[in-house]
């Protein structure tokens, strides 16, 4: 699987999401790589911590602006990440017990997720918050 590659369609032109879009995406690399490289448990779930917080983090930023500037979709795109959330949480948990080794599958869940939430559900905030004057 290759790595995840910034590109211009990622964009929501909003300087603080996009640089967190592409910090989520240097993570996302990480760990792909640490798993290509056989790093041990231990390291791997350091690596999806730093993920998964960074996540939160970002979705944290994402709602405040929805919420200052009136986003009509709030609700919609909050239930979004909050099913993620709860997938990503459920895979922290299991890497803590050992319950569970990072695949290409996992890989897979988050790559689609993270291109495909920014491909779709950001890029619709993005027009709102700009008309706005956010950027």
């Amino acid at each position: 699987m290759p790595a995840i590659q910034w590109e211009e369609r990622f964009r929501v032109n909003i300087d603080k999401i996009d640089q967190q879009h592409r910090n989520l995406f240097r993570l996302f690399n990480n760990l792909q790589e640490a798993i290509i490289e056989k790093k041990g448990q231990v390291a791997l779930a350091k690596i999806v911590d730093e993920l998964v917080d960074y996540t939160l983090t970002h979705f944290a930023t994402e709602e405040r602006y929805m919420l200052a500037y009136q986003y009509p979709d709030l609700n919609a795109h909050r239930q979004e990440h909050e099913t993620f959330r709860e997938k990503a949480l459920e895979l922290q948990q299991r890497m803590r017990n050992d319950e569970f080794i990072l695949s290409l599958e996992v890989l897979r869940f988050l790559s689609d997720w993270i291109a495909g939430h920014i491909c779709a559900s950001d890029q619709q905030y993005s027009r709102h918050f700009n008309d706005a004057g956010l950027r």
